[in-house]
């Protein structure tokens, strides 16, 4: 697989083009939508490789996708259109030794995830996968304009007067953003004046937002440990494929099994020159047993070695995929299911890195858990709410001295707040809670030792309540100050293999296998507060209207 993020990147010389393999690296790698029409499992040559691998224009830490896709500068399909003049000295380019070194290592890495791939343990997705009915590739986000152009199907009008009326909807409220993004206008632009009428049918055809679908990825690690070994009782022991045959004498004894995996740990006793001897194999799920590396022989002188050996296998070929807590420490403990929700645009050309996650075009993301309020009601809480792409363009914006038209560059530039909570309401909606609820500015300015106070405050005791207001007026739902449990002296933390337990001097009290047994774990004495906060009750009628009503992502 791939080493790390610089590898799949390759600039070319003389000319401001090059390839990335990133896309796809982060749909392998890191559970990121698969942007591609191939599946990696069909890639198996240098040329079905070709067809997952972007050509890009620009600097490698800056730079846009052009639409081509290596296997389209081969073919020739639009690259002159494109390029350009620039055609013949990219094709030229994309025929070095080191694109064809990228191309082997996408065929070699392709093979190797769908020989490994496994979701054992990997979170539930946020909502519903979408269809091609959803204009931006999520259920239950709609987009305003298509609702009223669908409205208007048999309407017909020359393209000026159709421009007149989508520019007084704009003055009514369809954002500015969604007129420009959708690309109506543009097919406007491009009519004469003179032509024959045009049908609302066909402007809504060509309503295209194709460029914003919008992937949401639970930030995931692979687990260290990817068996359980338990001890187990006498059974018959299974086949060994490929094994030499039992030595008269030789007697074996299963020690150790993997109920859900299906790897075992055998103790082998058996004669020698040197007389009696034991020694212990690790045997996989189809019965095959596994060689010590260092010795290059079937046999370990420890059964720990023999299970190091089989977690190594187990990881390589089915890799146990779970929930990263990568910034758990940035929030309060005691709650489960903490999840660090990644909210990305693959299909946008311009391309943001953050800081935080290695993931291209994060518009925004939340960490977030679920947790009791007083009356025992179930409530998501968002520990954090942040785009560090439209914090990054809002400050270029301002050094460059720009205005509101900056939507070429920053997506979602004024609606990134509003539209991460509606994500989230439909999230809160399809767990079916009680209630959703997010910081108050002085946690956040507490947790941060004041960094950004001013500007925590505003979204998070401003911007996201008053949002949530006006979104959810229709639904006839307030936003209101509610109060969740947050532990004053003890924490429960989630491992590999279970939840951990510690009192308020940081020790140990013990692991338990669920949470609801870890509660179970908390030392004498164990103290909650109730912390106030922002939030949005939500009842079963309520998460049920969200649901069949959806939210437009603009407005």
């Amino acid at each position: 697989m791939f080493s790390d993020a610089t590898s799949f990147v390759i600039d070319f010389e003389g000319c401001a083009y090059g390839v990335s393999a990133r896309r796809i690296f982060e749909h392998m790698m890191l559970g990121q939508i698969n942007p591609f029409s191939r599946l990696v499992s069909s890639v198996q040559s240098p040329r079905e490789a070709a067809e997952v691998i972007d050509l890009i224009s620009g600097h490698p830490d800056s730079y846009s996708l052009t639409g081509l896709t290596l296997s389209a500068l081969y073919d020739g399909t639009f690259a002159k259109k494109i390029l350009g003049d620039d055609e013949g000295a990219v094709r030229g380019s994309a025929e070095q030794a080191t694109v064809k070194a990228l191309v082997a290592e996408v065929v070699a890495s392709a093979k190797t995830y769908t020989a490994r791939r496994a979701t054992r343990n990997s979170p539930l997705p946020l909502l519903p996968p979408g269809t091609r009915d959803d204009p931006f590739g999520v259920p239950f986000l709609r987009s305003r304009l298509r609702d009223y152009l669908s409205t208007q199907l048999n309407t017909k009008a020359k393209a000026p007067q159709w421009i007149g009326t989508l520019n007084n909807l704009a003055s009514k409220g369809l954002r500015n953003e969604e007129l420009q993004r959708s690309g109506v206008l543009d097919f406007l632009d491009a009519k004469d004046p003179n032509d024959q009428p045009l049908t609302g049918q066909a402007l809504a055809q060509s309503v295209d937002f194709s460029a914003l679908r919008v992937s949401i990825m639970a930030n995931i690690n692979e687990a260290r440990t990817q068996l359980r070994f338990e001890s187990t009782p006498e059974k018959t022991l299974a086949r060994i494929k490929g094994g030499a045959k039992p030595q008269h004498g030789q007697k074996r004894q299963l020690c150790l099994f993997d109920r859900v995996m299906g790897y075992r740990i055998e103790q082998l006793d058996h004669a020698s020159l040197w007389g009696q001897e034991r020694h212990w194999q690790a045997i996989t799920f189809d019965g095959r047993i596994l060689r010590n590396p260092e010795t290059r022989r079937a046999l370990f002188d420890s059964i720990e070695k023999a299970v190091v050996r089989a977690q190594a296998h187990a990881r390589m070929v089915m890799p146990k995929l779970m929930a990263a807590q990568n910034w758990v420490d940035w929030s309060w403990t005691g709650g489960e299911n903490y999840r660090e929700w990644l909210i990305t645009l693959p299909f946008y050309a311009v391309s943001y890195f953050s800081s935080h996650f290695d993931v291209r075009n994060v518009l925004s993301h939340v960490r977030c858990d679920v947790r009791e309020g007083p009356a025992g009601e179930k409530i998501l809480m968002l520990h954090e709410v942040q785009s560090d792409w439209m914090q990054n363009a809002r400050r270029d914006f301002q050094d460059r001295g720009k205005g509101e038209d900056v939507f070429d560059e920053a997506p979602f530039i004024n609606e990134w707040p509003a539209l991460t909570l509606k994500l989230m309401l439909l999230h809160a909606a399809h767990l079916g809670v009680d209630a959703i609820a997010w910081t108050r500015g002085a946690h956040q300015v507490s947790r941060y030792h004041g960094l950004g106070k001013e500007g925590l405050k505003e979204l998070y005791d401003r911007t996201l309540p008053r949002e949530a207001k006006r979104m959810l007026k229709p639904f006839g739902v307030i936003s209101e100050a509610l109060e969740v449990y947050v532990p004053d002296n003890f924490k429960i933390r989630r491992l590999e293999s279970g939840f951990e337990v510690r009192d308020s001097e940081d020790e140990i009290m013990g692991i338990a296998a669920s949470f609801e047994e870890a509660r179970a774990l908390l030392p004498d004495g164990a103290h909650e507060q109730l912390y106030v906060v922002h939030g949005v009750r939500l009842s079963p009628a309520t998460r049920v209207a969200i649901l069949e009503k959806g939210f437009t992502v603009w407005g």
